[in-house]
């Protein structure tokens, strides 16, 4: 009777982590997305025709520098490969900050 129940756990558990993995990757795919719609906030040129890097969400050391309005909308930050910039973007992929890198 274990062996039952432990054959019928393992597919679904299977199951389970691949469609977390699937989550995971649509979920990046979108946020590309939305970045790409929007230009950079130092240098105007869109990341769709710039190189950019997402380097996650923010750090305490940007939080400080925001006010409390800004950090409530924090989501993301984005490296402008062509400006050198801190791009510090809202979920939707809006950058709002920018911060010159260096």
């Amino acid at each position: 009777m274990e062996f039952i129940a432990f054959a019928i756990s393992v597919p679904g558990v299977t199951l389970l982590l691949i469609g977390w993995v699937v989550w995971i990757q649509v979920r990046r795919r979108r946020l590309r997305r939305y970045i790409e719609a929007h230009p950079c906030a130092i240098c105007g040129i869109p990341f769709s025709e710039a190189l950019f890097e997402d380097r996650g969400a923010p750090s305490a050391a940007i939080l400080a520098k925001l006010d409390m309005f800004q950090r409530r909308f924090a989501h993301r930050c984005v490296l402008c490969l062509d400006c050198g910039s801190l791009n510090v973007c809202a979920k939707d992929g809006t950058p709002f900050r920018g911060f010159p890198e260096g």
